[in-house]
């Protein structure tokens, strides 16, 4: 069964590396895309380093608690 983007961020902020990797792999096409669309030298790792920050600023049970 796959899991819900939920899913995924609780597990990665009760530190569950794995399941960052993961999420990464998932959204793999869409950081291609916008990649490929800012088309600099590691436009990669920046909409990576984006993604983490905002996953890891996700509090589970607060307002902004809606997925």
């Amino acid at each position: 069964m796959r899991k819900s983007l939920k899913e995924f961020i609780n597990d990665i902020n009760t530190g569950d590396k794995d399941a960052l990797w993961e999420l990464i792999q998932r959204f793999k096409p869409l950081i291609n895309k916008y990649k490929r669309k800012l088309g600099y030298d590691g436009a990669e790792e920046d909409i990576i380093l984006w993604l983490v920050k905002t996953v890891k600023k996700y509090k589970k049970g607060e307002k902004n608690d809606k997925f």
